[in-house]
């Protein structure tokens, strides 16, 4: 008993011992997972901590980084949005020079070396060898040399503008700087160093400018009076840049424009009146009417008016629409009083010039008359007779010689030949009729009916010419003394069927009419002493589909009095800025109007340059108010009109819109005529003109004055 008590004793002791040593090995394991949990915690957090920290310090520096970039790319915004600026202001600055009737082609020539910075030569070789590239863009005259990077004479290299610009045309436009700064900063970028936008405690924001912007070369045009200074132009490049207080880069950002072009220019030039599309000395009636560019107008090729630029426009339409360059003399447009204004780059879609200069038209066709007869000064009837080869004493030149002449030439100027020459067809008096035709596109007729009965046919063969000349038109043969005596000018060649002559300078001179104009009959002759039954009177084609102008033919045809178109004329090839398409006619008087007198009820197409400079005078229909042509007919028109004064084509009635009286219109410009193409010996202006074609800036597809 007692032993087994005894065990039972221990035993239970020792159980309690180890229970209570199970209780405290638990609380410690307790205790040490709570540290761990704790440990654990503390470290989490503090990671947590440090990532927040990190991620925060990572934020701001980003945000700081994204700010500093974002300010240079404002910076290089502030910078593109000045380069465009800038080359907008130069179009302005171009507009201001004025140059004077005195100025000298050899002052241009000097004006080419200053912009080349190298001697500008003369073209070793006449237009008529020039390669095609060269008679589309000119004959070079000079290469320009690299500006360099020194001391940039901009004021000096550009001479050919800054001569002609005042101090105060620059301040007009708000320019205040010299004329030498404002053409160094131009070209050499001085603007760069010194434009800060911001500077401060941060440190400074400025932005850098390349308008890549430099003098290429010096052309000379095919017309030998024209100058292109040309001008490169590469991508406009403007780079922001942020910089700290020591001068370190610490962000940057570049943008740029790119050219449509990577040409511009600038032409100085006497340019043939051939250039335009539209000139006028007065946009006037002959009564003294305002005649408005109204809303159904779009007219292509260059525009000038020296007097009177009228306007009507409407909310419809916003006004005429003018492609090429249009300057007036007037200071500013004058509306008609009922008509929306319009944004002038809606209308003007080639730019525009107000007080521009004014341009004189010639008063005279002396040097037509010199060219035809190839002596420098046929001023008067004697010397006229001399060139003709008649006695000044003799019956036929004491100021009654009557007839058609043709004469040998010099040589010179010749469009229509390559090796030999014999000048133009001279015609003493009014002439009926002036026909021509090319039946097979390639050889050319010229059919004259003078006013006394007499007929000469010049067509030619090949490169040579022949003439028939006769009284009847039935026959070629009749008495030789009705035209005095024969000799090598003079032309009188009855009983013989033709006589070679050689080549033709494309020049027909009339002392006289061509056609009548103030006839109510379409088949009534011009005047009682002749005949009924002849020719139509008036300029005119052959009357059949066929072409009345050769492809490669170029001729002027001049009166000192009323010319009357009477038919259609066409070209064989037409030239849609076809440069190599030579075809081209040219009409001018000094003297009396061009008016349009086509068949009833038909329209009238006429493929040419017209020019009537007499004040007053200018085209027109003969019939304008008088009397129906039938039912709508309309002048057709290709090439480009220069008038002192307009006669109206035609006349509706306001209500209805219906044509009553004369032609409706359909014109178009021929663009050949705008890269100094012309019909040969066509008037040229007295006054230097300037042209500009700016291509490419502010987002406009053609930036210029042209």
């Amino acid at each position: 008993m007692k032993i087994t008590q005894h065990y039972t004793t221990n035993y239970k002791k020792q159980e309690l011992s180890r229970q209570l040593r199970q209780k405290s090995n638990f609380r410690n394991q307790q205790g040490l997972g709570l540290i761990s949990i704790v440990l654990f915690t503390a470290l989490v957090l503090a990671s947590v901590v440090g990532i927040t920290a990190t991620m925060a310090i990572t934020a701001k520096r980003t945000t700081t980084d994204q700010m500093m970039v974002l300010r240079a790319q404002y910076a290089a915004e502030s910078g593109l949005s000045v380069a465009k600026l800038k080359l907008g202001e130069f179009e302005k600055v171009v507009n201001m020079a004025k140059y004077p009737i005195t100025m000298t082609t050899n002052e241009l020539m000097d004006h080419a070396t200053d912009f080349c910075a190298a001697r500008a030569k003369k073209p070793t070789k006449a237009p008529a060898q020039w390669t095609v590239p060269e008679l589309n863009n000119g004959y070079e005259l000079c290469s320009a040399k690299d500006l360099g990077t020194g001391n940039l004479d901009g004021m000096g290299r550009m001479s050919v503008l800054s001569n002609y610009i005042t101090t105060t045309d620059m301040r007009s436009i708000d320019i205040e700087a010299s004329q030498s700064d404002y053409w160094n900063e131009l070209f050499g970028n001085t603007q760069d160093a010194s434009t800060v936008l911001q500077a401060g405690s941060e440190g400074v924001v400025k932005y850098e400018i390349d308008y890549n912007l430099t003098p290429k070369s010096v052309n000379l045009l095919r017309d030998e009076a024209s100058f292109r200074f040309v001008f490169g132009l590469g991508n406009v490049v403007a780079k922001g840049i942020l910089e700290d207080l020591d001068g370190n880069i610490i962000a940057t950002r570049k943008l740029q424009i790119g050219q449509s072009s990577q040409e511009m220019y600038i032409e100085i030039s006497k340019p043939s009146f051939a250039q335009y599309g539209y000139f006028a000395d007065t946009r006037t009636t002959p009564s003294g009417s305002p005649l408005h560019f109204t809303d159904d107008m779009f007219i292509s090729g260059r525009v000038h008016i020296n007097n009177g630029t009228f306007f009507h426009a409407t909310s419809r339409t916003g006004g005429p629409r003018f492609s090429g360059k249009f300057s007036s003399a007037d200071p500013s447009i004058t509306w008609n009083r009922n008509a929306t204004l319009v944004n002038d780059e809606i209308m003007f879609l080639g730019g525009s010039e107000f007080n521009a200069q004014r341009i004189a038209l010639p008063d005279n066709n002396h040097i037509q008359l010199n060219k035809v007869l190839a002596t420098p000064d046929a001023d008067t009837e004697a010397k006229v007779c001399e060139a003709l080869g008649l006695s000044t004493t003799s019956a036929t030149c004491t100021g009654e010689a009557t007839g058609i002449f043709y004469t040998k030439g010099d040589g010179v100027d010749q469009p229509n030949s390559t090796d030999e020459f014999f000048g133009g067809i001279y015609v003493k008096g009014d002439v009926n009729s002036i026909t021509l035709s090319s039946p097979d596109g390639e050889d050319q007729n010229i059919k004259i009916t003078h006013s006394n009965g007499t007929i000469a046919e010049f067509y030619n063969s090949g490169p040579s010419w022949k003439v028939k000349h006769y009284t009847d038109p039935n026959t070629t043969s009749s008495d030789p003394s009705a035209l005095g005596t024969i000799g090598s000018i003079l032309a009188n060649l009855f009983a013989k069927e033709a006589e070679l002559l050689g080549n033709f300078n494309g020049l027909i001179f009339v002392d006289g009419d061509i056609g009548c104009e103030n006839r109510q009959n379409y088949d009534e002759p011009c005047n009682t002493n002749v005949t009924t039954g002849r020719s139509i009177d008036g300029l005119k084609g052959d009357g059949t589909d066929l072409p009345d102008l050769a492809e490669d033919f170029m001729l002027t045809i001049t009166g000192s009095g009323n010319i009357v178109l009477k038919d259609n004329i066409t070209y064989a090839t037409q030239p849609f800025c076809e440069d190599d398409v030579k075809n081209i006619m040219g009409v001018f008087t000094p003297g009396g109007n061009i008016m349009f007198d086509g068949p009833y009820n038909k329209n009238l197409i006429i493929d040419g340059v017209l020019m009537a400079s007499l004040e007053g005078k200018g085209t027109g229909s003969v019939d304008p108010t008088s009397y129906n042509r039938g039912s709508d007919p309309k002048l057709i028109f290709f090439g480009g009109v220069v008038e002192h004064t307009n006669q109206g084509i035609g006349q509706f009635n306001s209500t209805t819109g219906t044509r009553i009286y004369g032609y409706g219109r359909s014109w178009e410009f021929d663009c050949r005529l705008s890269n100094g193409f012309a019909p040969p010996f066509f008037p040229t202006q007295e006054e230097w003109d300037k042209q500009y074609k700016f291509n490419g800036v502010n987002n406009r597809a053609v930036w210029r004055l042209n």
